[in-house]
């Protein structure tokens, strides 16, 4: 018996694209796009913090236009619970941002497709914030939070961007 390679004889030099595609940078658009998205996660975590900060005041607003007076220690709990409900959505956001980053720059292009899905939902609710009848300086922070999402976007759909994920996805 005799050993015969697979595929007739030595792999890598007859696909030697592959080789090529792992070893080959990310072009610049896509490095500025991954700088946008984690200035989206940095401003994404900001705003976090800043609602953690203002929740107690919130809620005793919210608390004094009800009809019924709540104890100290339901205070407390509303408190509580808000707070973790605050820490648990700006991780999640956070954390989609910053794997966002990483699959983009690898090359995935489903990657980019989701960005995109994830930016048109930030669109939407960028618009339900502007139609609401808050205070313009709370609505600097998610449309700083849009604007490096959507430089985002721009960088990512670019010509270079898109040969980038097309040579990277020739491996799958």
């Amino acid at each position: 018996m005799s050993y015969e390679p697979p595929l007739g004889g030595n792999w890598m030099t007859e696909n030697a694209w592959l080789a090529q595609s792992r070893k080959k940078p990310p072009p610049p658009s896509i490095l500025r796009a991954v700088w946008c998205i984690y200035a989206g996660a940095a401003i994404q975590v900001l705003s976090a913090v800043l609602e953690i900060a203002a929740v107690r005041g919130r809620i005793q607003s919210v608390l004094a236009t009800s009809a019924t007076p709540l104890t100290p220690s339901q205070l407390n709990a509303d408190e509580a619970v808000g707070v973790v409900i605050l820490i648990l959505s700006g991780v999640i956001a956070a954390s989609l941002w910053f794997w966002m980053a990483r699959k983009n720059k690898a090359g995935r292009r489903w990657a980019r497709s989701l960005s995109t899905v994830f930016f048109a939902v930030l669109t939407v609710g960028q618009v339900a914030l502007i139609v609401q009848p808050v205070a313009g300086e709370n609505k600097i922070i998610p449309l700083a939070e849009w604007l490096a999402g959507f430089a985002a976007m721009v960088l990512l759909w670019q010509t270079e961007s898109s040969d980038f994920y097309s040579a990277r996805s020739r491996r799958y």
